[in-house]
């Protein structure tokens, strides 16, 4: 079909033709409208060097006939200076498509796969950047993120939380500078958070939380742990008796499922959740007794791993789930039956454990790591010792759990001074006799 494209026409066009037919412009050589299955489109052709191109302008009626005609009046004058308008758009086009979220599931995905809280890491990028991940990356401006960390900060995220996240997303564009080759340079280069300082409040909610078992919590911990087995074995053969026996008796098996070793192994050792969640039999020596990790919290910054002492208690442990699993040379310690990586998180099993041994559902995740810290430091062990076992610094130590040992700075020097009382009396001692 040829004839003048005029509004009234291309209507016209758009309800009667089918898909395929085409509707050439009698006034504008190379212009044209093409029936497909979305709809009808504009396009326009046009010669460079020889070669015939075409170019997509738009669907219509969402781009209006005057406006295709101005772009079109654009493109002939960029084209008489040869330019390539076609490849100047596919340029566009892969710019405007190389959002945050797709450089995550074509490219990025397979590092997040080699951390070991690379699962995490990626939620949290969706959870907290889903409207920035929708946008160009490079058309990211530092007021967006200003903006967002306003609103984070509105929602009551805290400064700690609202500074890892940003690490998290300012890692994923450096990836997609340095790695991807998707951008040139960071758009957040130079961009600071400038954060609030914790409140005086918000640190004695801090302190409550890093708090420790006491006796009476520790026996409904271990209990909590047995009637999570007990449960799990009623389970168990409640479905053999039921037309699944082809599942293996729990009765027979120390440890039903992952949860109790791993449980024991944290409140022995008092290492992160996600740590226990990584390790691999080949970290665990067990003639030595020792763990040698490369800790997930600063393995950015240490790539060497730490030898971590491991108790007898905590070796029985291993020892009874290692042989439980054919004794296995290699491989995560406490994987996933069905995937073979890492559990997720130990959320919903700490929440179970509370609930049967009736602990205080306030406490959290880490309240084992809490408890380990806390109880070493109660019992006066020296806190180079404590950071080396808990694989974090003494100031952190000092700064969380210092409140623990009110007259520590007290006790230490009077000490040093008694010690040295000692020697002073021991040398007058020697003295007195050397002169009789």
């Amino acid at each position: 079909m040829q004839k003048k494209i005029t509004k009234t026409e291309l209507k016209k066009f758009d309800q009667n033709s089918n898909i395929g037919d085409r509707f050439n412009d009698t006034e504008q050589k190379g212009f044209h409208a093409r029936k497909g299955k979305t709809g009808t489109h504009l396009y326009y052709r046009y010669r460079l060097d020889g070669i015939r191109k075409t170019i997509s302008l738009g669907r219509f009626p969402e781009l209006p006939l005057e406006k295709a005609r101005t772009i079109i009046s654009d493109y002939i004058g960029r084209i008489a200076s040869g330019e390539d308008i076609s490849e100047a758009a596919a340029q566009k086009k892969q710019l405007t498509q190389n959002t945050g979220l797709s450089y995550i599931q074509e490219i990025y995905d397979s590092e997040l796969a080699k951390k070991g809280d690379g699962t995490n890491i990626r939620a949290d990028l969706f959870n907290h950047f889903g409207e920035l991940l929708k946008k160009p990356m490079h058309s990211l401006t530092k007021r967006q993120l200003k903006n967002w960390q306003a609103k984070k900060e509105a929602g009551g995220l805290k400064p700690k939380t609202i500074k890892k996240l940003f690490a998290y997303f300012n890692a994923m564009l450096n990836h997609a500078v340095k790695i991807g080759g998707a951008l040139e340079s960071n758009p957040l280069d130079g961009y600071s958070l400038n954060l609030r300082k914790t409140t005086p409040e918000e640190e004695r909610l801090l302190r409550q939380k890093r708090t420790y078992l006491t006796e009476e919590q520790t026996r409904q911990f271990f209990l909590g742990l047995d009637l999570y087995q007990d449960e799990k074995r009623r389970q168990n053969q409640n479905s053999r008796a039921h037309g699944k026996g082809y599942l293996p008796d729990l009765s027979k098996v120390e440890y039903v499922d992952y949860v109790k070793p791993i449980m024991l192994f944290l409140y022995y050792t008092g290492l992160r959740p996600g740590d226990a969640r990584t390790m691999q039999w080949d970290e665990i020596n067990f003639n030595f007794k020792v763990l040698n990790k490369v800790i997930n919290k600063t393995k950015n910054k240490i790539e060497h791993s730490t030898q971590i002492p491991l108790s007898d208690q905590c070796i029985q442990v291993l020892q009874i789930w290692h042989k439980q699993h054919g004794s296995p040379k290699h491989g995560y310690v406490f994987p996933s039956p069905r995937t073979g990586k890492p559990f997720h998180g130990l959320f919903k099993p700490w929440e179970k454990i509370k609930e049967l041994g009736d602990l205080p559902p306030e406490l959290g995740n880490y309240t084992l790591r809490h408890n380990f810290i806390s109880q070493l430091v109660m019992n006066g062990v020296n806190l180079l010792s404590i950071a080396k076992l808990a694989t974090t610094s003494v100031e952190m130590i000092e700064k969380h759990y210092g409140h623990l040992q009110p007259d520590l700075q007290n006790r230490f020097i009077n000490e040093f001074a008694q010690q040295s009382q000692r020697i002073i009396k021991k040398a007058s001692s020697k003295k007195k006799t050397f002169q009789i």
